[in-house]
């Protein structure tokens, strides 16, 4: 196994880059194959080891230095790996991925080309060419005005101490199967309208703008990626009551369809204002804990280990999780901003949503103000749809 990890490393240059300064001043990434350092097999009692796991993951220093740590330590009951990687090179695709490779180099098997620094080039290249330019104008004309973009914070402070709720939904698969078919809508596209929707209520707002989570792999070729590659795109909505839920679905999914073919420029990292840097991110993703896939042939099994004194990257990132155990909502907010009950109320609004749009599927003419009289009865947030509906 230690002989498998030391091979995956190598095949993914991401894992061994540094960001270091240039000679101008500028942080730059390079390309360090030396940090790939032959594994060592520690070896301590099942007792020793328990002792010490929770204590692994530290902070990285981010200039010059490695920013992956992996360890392999053997008790008398089990093999471990440790592996703790800094975000800025590793994303949830990249899960997905050194998952699969470990089982193939495990195997002697040949691992498939990683692209990231060629990735790194055609991006920077991007940015010189008149599309770039045709795709900044895309965003900026479309979602140019006042928007809502995440619940009403409960404080102004600026502390970032990250806090997590998690809410399972129930996982009527035959029900979002019959929404994609019918309404020709990804998941992805059906719960970033679910998010909108759940600010509009929340907020009692009309024009919601949150960004959602593109993976940044735009051909197969390169889904064996690793590295940080996902870009956060804008999606809105204008709710009106009269409006159909059909159409919404079908305004969401051709805002996601263009967000991918205009993301040479990265719309939330250039950002137009203040509020943009606080828009909910909502990210679609399975399950990462259930990445492992072939590895249940080895009889490997995925554990958390604790993370010491965590910080929220962004006031709200809504997640659905969708995996073996069926569909989770995980809410990591900015304890400083939200009151636990706070988002209590949000993910009871967020679920009540789903379930709502969800039994709407077959009533094809259903409007915004027919799912919001079934949402808010299951919910307490009459006060918005007297408000709305005047």
């Amino acid at each position: 196994m230690a002989q498998a990890l030391e091979k995956v490393i190598e095949a993914h240059p991401a894992l061994t880059t540094k960001f270091v300064f240039n000679n101008d001043g500028e942080i730059v990434q390079e390309y360090h194959p030396e940090l790939c350092e032959k594994l060592t097999v520690e070896k301590m009692t099942e007792k020793e080891f328990q002792a010490i796991k929770d204590s692994l993951v530290k902070p990285f220093r981010i200039i010059n230095s490695r920013l992956y740590r992996l360890r392999v330590f053997e008790t008398e009951e089990a093999g471990y790996a440790f592996f703790d990687v800094h975000h800025t090179v590793f994303d949830g695709t990249s899960f997905q991925v050194i998952f699969a490779d470990i089982i193939k180099a495990y195997y002697d098997m040949e691992l498939d080309r990683d692209y990231y620094y060629m990735m790194l080039n055609d991006r920077e290249a991007a940015m010189k060419t008149d599309r770039y330019l045709e795709d900044k104008k895309y965003f900026e004309e479309l979602y140019d005005g006042e928007f809502s973009t995440r619940p009403q914070v409960d404080f102004e402070v600026r502390e970032n101490t990250l806090a997590q709720l998690s809410v399972g939904l129930s996982k009527n698969e035959e029900a979002m199967q019959a929404v994609e078919e019918k309404y020709k809508v990804t998941r992805n596209a059906f719960f970033s309208l679910v998010s909108m929707m759940s600010v509009a209520i929340y907020n009692k707002k009309d024009d919601i703008k949150i960004s959602w989570t593109y993976n940044g792999r735009d051909d197969l070729s390169k889904m064996n990626t690793i590295g940080l590659l996902l870009n956060d795109l804008p999606v809105a909505v204008h709710f009106k009551k009269d409006q159909m839920i059909k159409d919404l679905y079908a305004d969401v999914q051709k805002q996601l369809s263009e967000g991918i073919a205009h993301n040479s420029y990265p719309y939330t990292t250039l950002g137009k204002s203040a509020v943009d840097d606080d828009m909910l991110c909502f990210l679609y993703q399975e399950d990462i804990r259930d990445a492992g896939g072939e590895m249940d042939d080895l009889n490997i099994d995925t554990i958390d280990v604790r993370q010491n004194t965590p910080a929220a990257e962004n006031i709200l990132d809504v997640q659905i999780l969708d995996g073996k155990s069926g569909l989770e909502l995980v809410l990591d907010y900015a304890a400083s901003r939200y009151k636990r009950e706070s988002m209590e109320r949000f993910s009871n609004i967020f679920v009540a949503v789903t379930e709502v749009l969800l039994s709407l599927c077959d009533e094809e003419n259903a409007t915004v103000k027919k799912a919001l009289k079934k949402i808010l009865s299951k919910v307490n947030e009459r006060s918005f749809f007297i408000l709305w509906m005047k």
